[in-house]
């Protein structure tokens, strides 16, 4: 149970599925689970503000989760994997249906996370994706990894 408690505040997930009340808001989606996540009171409010402005959310912070755009509610499904500032990030699929505005926007707030040094982990089918996002890439087949390196290099092997 304490192994439990240090591994929850050091990683997150962020799965394909919504995980969130469809008839809460936003805002009141981000409350809850802030509060799951030991967050009270002024850190809470704050860590809340902070998630929705910087996912672009604030806007739609009244709003029911089951009235957002498919990409608003993956980013939503991020700012709650973001609620507990995790070391490690796990993403699966995180731009599958996602226009291509809303996309570069995911990228871009991927980026800056790593650039504050938290570790992603990207499950993906988009090889673009892969390359603009990774330092390394591991190809997966059936369980087994095939190769394995940075994005220039499997591309190199791969042109060969």
């Amino acid at each position: 149970s304490q192994n439990y408690s240090k591994l929850k505040n050091i990683f997150s997930i962020v799965p394909q599925e919504p995980c969130f009340y469809f008839a809460f808001t936003v805002k009141q989606n981000l409350e809850f689970f802030g509060s799951l996540n030991g967050l009270s009171g002024k850190a809470l409010k704050e860590r809340v503000s902070f998630l929705m402005a910087w996912l672009n959310l604030t806007q739609f912070s009244e709003r029911k989760a089951s009235n957002l755009s498919g990409g608003y509610q993956r980013l939503l499904n991020i700012a709650l994997s973001l609620l507990n500032n995790p070391k490690l990030l796990f993403l699966d699929e995180p731009t599958v249906g996602l226009d291509p505005t809303m996309r570069q926007l995911f990228w871009k707030k991927l980026d800056e996370l790593r650039v504050q040094g938290t570790t992603i982990c990207i499950t993906t089918h988009y090889m673009d994706e892969a390359q603009q996002l990774c330092d390394r890439i591991a190809l997966v087949v059936a369980g087994k990894v095939l190769m394995q390196g940075t994005p220039n290099s499997l591309v190199k092997l791969l042109e060969a």
